[in-house]
């Protein structure tokens, strides 16, 4: 099974207490699901106004090998009108 390392930057201008980053499998174009393939870790808090560093070595999805790889970002309980940066992702294969 093949495993990944990547890293991503966030910035927000407000207090984010549960951001949940996220590797997936992209669903195939035929519409067939892959909810189950995944890679997370645990929720982050993101403080407002400092640069937050999420970094991962040796991330293996949960099924397997994936055909194609998509980065999904939940930021549930962040204030409503939060500006967000996502900025400097990394991505290597292993």
């Amino acid at each position: 099974a093949k495993t990944y390392s990547y890293s991503v930057t966030i910035l927000a201008d407000n207090d984010c207490p549960g951001v949940t980053i996220k590797l997936v499998e992209t669903d195939d174009p035929d519409g067939t699901k892959h909810d189950g393939n995944c890679f997370f870790d645990d929720r982050h808090a993101v403080a407002a106004g400092e640069e937050f560093v999420y970094t991962v070595t040796g991330a293996q999805l949960r099924q397997g090998d994936a055909h194609a790889l998509s980065m999904f970002f939940d930021f549930g309980g962040t204030p409503a009108g939060t500006n967000v940066q996502i900025k400097k992702i990394t991505f290597i294969e292993e």
